[in-house]
């Protein structure tokens, strides 16, 4: 079979964006099918502006004007075209809607597009993210990769249930405990010779970091001091992190280890004592089962899709309740063994070969 991917604009961030297009692309490629990438270039952008708003909207002409230019030649010989995140829904105006698919991983935005009470959204992004929902009604068939996202879905649009098929992440990379010294080795050069917890996420605003620095607080306080470190794995820490880790005097207890390298990631799993993970929302939740294959266990939020993705092989947390999240990480840090093995079990569901199975049954389908 010959599939196209539509994968993401580099300039445009979402790292977790670029691994799943890559982790579909490898899968299918494994499986003896002809698979190309297509990802938009920079053109525009390549220009030097310093105006920071500038730049962003002459990404998304590069995106969904120069890109779409030739796209639809480049894709006409394919059996199947598959836009690989809701965000590049408009490419279907330049493509034949009847071989292309869509996969969507969270609606977290658009769902609040529309909510007066919130102000996190500019005017300009209501518009975009309107036109998200408003093109996402053209596709045929749609992939979710949750049930969780599968329901905001059908709250926002109106779409035949049997045209969503929900279809969880493979891990994207290969994730396994690192052996005792190499662990000990790598940790030391990032000066990490103590107890840690772990956070791994961007600093977008639904992932918590503002409570989970609090709840870490408390739980600092439970435990003494000096005898825990926080570890944010990923983007810079804001000035807002670091104003409120300055103002509850922690700054010599939360370590920002910025855009950590697989291996690394994989030490910083392995060593650590728990990955604390309180999201209020999340698509899939890929830390979840990122840190399971490293033997690490998870706390987690009891709350979207991380009650889907962990099942009864986490300890779940209420993120808004800061001092019960924090004693229930104290009190079930001394009896992690049955969750860490639940925890390697659980990982028997998010296999590759039963991702891409199921992928090439939509596809299948979808070709008839």
């Amino acid at each position: 079979m010959k599939i196209a991917l539509i994968g993401n604009y580099s300039l445009l961030g979402a790292k977790s964006m670029f691994l799943y297009a890559e982790l579909l692309r490898k899968t299918l490629v494994k499986s003896g099918h002809d698979v190309r990438l297509f990802q938009p270039k920079p053109f525009f952008n390549k220009i030097d502006f310093k105006i920071k708003l500038l730049k962003k909207w002459l990404g998304y002409i590069d995106n969904y004007i120069v890109f779409s230019l030739t796209l639809k030649k480049k894709v006409s010989k394919f059996d199947i075209v598959h836009i690989c995140d809701q965000a590049n829904s408009p490419l279907i105006f330049f493509l034949e809607p009847k071989n292309v698919i869509l996969t969507c991983h969270d609606l977290i935005i658009q769902k609040l597009v529309n909510n007066s009470k919130l102000d996190k959204i500019s005017l300009t992004g209501k518009i975009y993210q309107n036109l998200i929902i408003h093109f996402i009604r053209g596709f045929k068939t749609i992939i979710c990769v949750s049930e969780s996202t599968k329901k905001d879905l059908l709250k926002l649009i109106k779409f035949k249930k049997t045209k969503i098929k929900v279809i969880h992440n493979a891990l994207n990379n290969k994730f396994s405990p690192t052996s005792s010294i190499e662990r000990k080795n790598m940790l030391k050069k990032i000066g990490l010779n103590y107890k840690y917890l772990i956070h791994v996420g961007a600093n977008i605003w639904y992932k918590n970091k503002i409570n989970l620095i609090k709840i870490f607080y408390i739980f600092f306080k439970f435990k003494g001091k000096n005898e825990y470190k926080l570890v944010l794995a990923g983007e810079k820490n804001t000035e807002e992190i670091n104003s409120l880790i300055n103002k509850l005097n922690i700054k010599n207890s939360v370590i920002n280890i910025i855009n950590p390298n697989h291996n690394t990631l994989c030490a910083l799993y392995s060593g650590a004592e728990a990955l604390v993970f309180p999201s209020l929302e999340e698509g899939f939740g890929w830390p979840i089962i990122e840190a399971q294959s490293c033997g690490c266990p998870v706390f987690t939020s009891n709350k979207s899709s991380m009650r889907e993705i962990g099942l009864k092989s986490v300890f779940y947390i209420n993120p808004f309740n800061k001092y019960k999240a924090a004693k229930i990480i104290n009190t079930k840090l001394n009896s992690t063994e049955k969750i860490i093995k639940k925890g390697f079990k659980n990982l028997s569901r998010f296999g590759e070969k039963n991702m891409i199975t199921k992928y090439l049954d939509v596809y299948n389908e979808f070709k008839r």
